[in-house]
């Protein structure tokens, strides 16, 4: 099943959290093996994968697009919940900027893997041209927050545009301040997973 999921390392618990809904609050789990399978109303909205450690090293937090967590979950899941993890955090281009009359929003038009789409930020530092960061609708935040598409200020938005900060990437090579510019170098990876490039890098 091809969808967005948070996957969370809880090294404490030595624990992998899958979620796959976060709004179910009356949960039944079930336990084969080092899964534990949680349901609500009969439907599994996540899985609790035991013991992560001895099969695998992962770094503790969200980590819903690490590569080596997201097959590790594939695999450990395959016979019980096939999944795929869709990408969520893909590198997008500003191609509009429109000022958002007594505020200091922008409505842009952003390219990213599902072609144009609508994207309201607040960012300072945008620019239409700039490659940046977007995470799209359904997108699992490393704080646990999930992006939704809406209307802000009576624009539709489908995703959040992201900042180094809102990436953990605090200490690494890009830009503090404003949404992430990754400069032209990025330009024919428009489209593609982030972390899927810049781990890879």
């Amino acid at each position: 099943m091809n969808l967005k999921y948070g996957i969370f390392y809880n090294v404490q618990f030595d624990t992998l959290l899958v979620t796959l809904n976060s709004d179910d609050k009356n949960l039944k789990t079930e336990q084969i093996n080092d899964v534990i399978i949680l349901k609500s109303n009969d439907l599994i909205v996540g899985f609790n994968i035991l013991n992560v450690s001895k099969e695998i090293a992962l770094k503790p937090g969200m980590i819903s697009e690490n590569i080596q967590a997201v097959n590790f979950v594939e695999n450990k899941l395959k016979d019980i919940y096939p999944l795929k993890q869709n990408s969520q955090f893909v590198i997008a281009e500003i191609l509009e900027m429109h000022p958002i009359e007594g505020t200091h929003l922008n409505a842009c038009k952003i390219k990213n893997n599902e072609g144009v789409v609508d994207v309201v930020t607040g960012a300072k530092n945008a620019y239409p041209g700039m490659i940046t960061v977007m995470a799209t609708n359904g997108t699992w935040l490393p704080n646990g927050n999930v992006i939704t598409a809406g209307m802000m200020r009576g624009f539709p938005t489908v995703g959040m545009l992201c900042s180094a900060k809102e990436l953990n990437l605090d200490g690494h090579k890009f830009n503090v301040d404003g949404v992430l510019d990754l400069g032209s170098t990025f330009q024919d990876q428009v489209g593609k997973s982030f972390w899927g490039v810049y781990e890879t890098n």
